[in-house]
């Protein structure tokens, strides 16, 4: 799935997997956010283009090219791969399990998503587990090292959830994690619900 746009003459070097690139206004949706890049391409695609402000829209941006100023160019390209992302989690809620106050009904919940026939995005990262269930718009979480603590043996937790039906588990290592992890420093939890969208 596309989350965004950038719209260009010229060859954009670094790439996302999420991001489409297009030549012409007309190619990209305007629902999503939108870079134009280069002052010619931006003037031609956004009437009445104000040169000091590059915020056009909460969905539209523009951006000097590689050739007209190259720092500027590759700084705006970043925060705009930074920005698609915080624009799709925008209306993400992410939900702490905390294993000392959860009560029986939640935990019956939680043990029914994770093993219900949806597809679900596991990711573990630094002692943390984040869940998410296709189609959903919240990612649960809970702490390896919290589990650990309380008896439950994590390394058994983890082996059971990366054999679940329908499930795909992402690491830290992980080449897309590491793309995405770019733009979104301190909100890790989102990163199977971007997965998804993807």
């Amino acid at each position: 799935m596309i989350l965004g746009y950038v719209i260009s003459d010229e060859r954009i070097n670094d790439r996302r997997e999420y991001i489409s690139y297009v030549s012409r206004m007309e190619d990209a949706d305007a629902s999503l956010p939108r870079l134009v890049v280069g002052y010619s391409k931006a003037k031609s695609c956004i009437p009445g283009l104000y040169v000091l402000e590059k915020k056009v829209s909460d969905t539209l941006f523009w951006t000097l090219g590689r050739t007209e100023r190259r720092t500027d160019h590759e700084r705006d390209i970043k925060a705009f791969y930074a920005y698609v992302i915080s624009y799709l989690i925008s209306d993400l809620k992410y939900y702490y399990t905390n294993i000392f106050k959860i009560n029986l009904s939640q935990s019956k919940k939680i043990v029914s998503m994770l093993f219900s026939a949806s597809p679900k995005t596991i990711y573990i990262n630094k002692g943390m587990v984040y869940i998410h269930a296709y189609g959903e718009a919240y990612v649960l979480g809970f702490s390896i090292p919290v589990l650990e603590f309380v008896g439950i043996k994590a390394g058994r937790v983890i082996d059971r959830l990366k054999h679940l039906p329908q499930c795909r588990v992402l690491e830290e290592g992980d080449k897309l994690v590491s793309d995405l992890s770019l733009g979104i420093s301190g909100n890790e939890y989102a990163i199977p619900y971007i997965v998804d969208k993807i």
